[in-house]
């Protein structure tokens, strides 16, 4: 089954609708050949077109009021599409590694774009981190998702971020939404990422 927007119309799907990156840079993403059960999946439309960090800030914290505000449905959309493939959607130590594997094994490549991914995967790839996100901060209260400003060189820049990390050596540490891998100190609410 393929993909679908609401409409049924693929023609207005964004290149990278969730503005993210995953894929660039040396990102090892190879195509494969996994069938995803798509089920009723909707892309998440950002409502700004471009990468977040070159709109003007009042447009770029407008996308990011519209993702917060729609967190909550992004995660859903998560929880059936991993469940229509098989998947529990979980914050435990084993639903994470779950949904890790699921999505290693089903992540595509775009054929027609070396080092890009097909477009629905930004979707997800969004998705994902608004769970692991929300997971973060379920198991450090002190975390929160934070409208990242702070220097228009930064790769976070005009970003949904992790913030609050009290125990490390950079006050404004963050996590970007596109991060794959990041290993955290223990000393942050007794918990290590990975």
């Amino acid at each position: 089954m393929s993909v679908q927007p609401a409409r049924g119309d693929q023609s207005g799907w964004p290149e990278c609708p969730a503005g993210g990156s995953l894929g660039e840079g040396g990102d090892p993403v190879v195509h494969t050949t996994m069938s995803v059960n798509w089920a009723d999946y909707e892309i998440f439309h950002p409502g700004v077109a471009g990468p977040l960090n070159t709109l003007p800030r009042a447009q770029a914290r407008r996308a990011f009021d519209q993702l917060m505000n729609e967190k909550h449905n992004r995660v859903e959309m998560l929880r059936r599409l991993v469940k229509a493939n098989g998947v529990d959607l979980s914050g435990s130590d084993d639903g994470l590694q779950n949904l890790n594997d699921w999505f290693r094994a089903n992540v595509q490549a775009d054929p027609g774009e070396p080092g890009r991914l097909l477009p629905v995967w930004y979707s997800v790839v969004n998705d994902v981190a608004l769970f692991l996100g929300d997971a973060m901060i379920e198991r450090c209260p002190g975390l929160r998702w934070e409208f990242f400003t702070g220097g228009k060189k930064d790769a976070a820049y005009h970003r949904h971020v992790i913030m609050g990390f009290s125990q490390v050596a950079n006050p404004k540490f963050d996590i970007p939404h596109r991060s794959t891998r990041r290993h955290l100190p223990a000393s942050n609410c007794g918990k290590s990422w990975v």
